[in-house]
């Protein structure tokens, strides 16, 4: 499941916004390393942000709704994801 953002995030980035997309094992294993956090067994992660130099960094996978999620983390939505919306 992933959570979409409100409207007032789900707008292009006002900063440089650099992707890497990768398969899903790939994704979880570098976001929870990135988030200094274990996945139990069959947990996983679609993707994850940081903003590093006035640059955001995304890995994700190859799906477009994570992509607007990840997309809106760089346009201000908070980690906590508030309020958000299910997909």
């Amino acid at each position: 499941m992933t959570f979409v953002p409100p409207p007032e995030y789900d707008v292009p980035p006002s900063i440089p916004v650099i992707e890497k997309i990768m398969n899903l094992d790939e994704v979880s294993a570098l976001c929870a390393a990135k988030m200094n956090r274990a996945l139990l067994p069959g947990q996983w992660i679609q993707g994850c942000t940081r903003v590093v130099n006035g640059t955001c960094y995304i890995w994700r996978i190859d799906d477009k709704i994570t992509q607007r999620h990840e997309m809106a983390h760089c346009a201000g939505w908070p980690y906590n994801h508030p309020p958000y919306y299910r997909y």
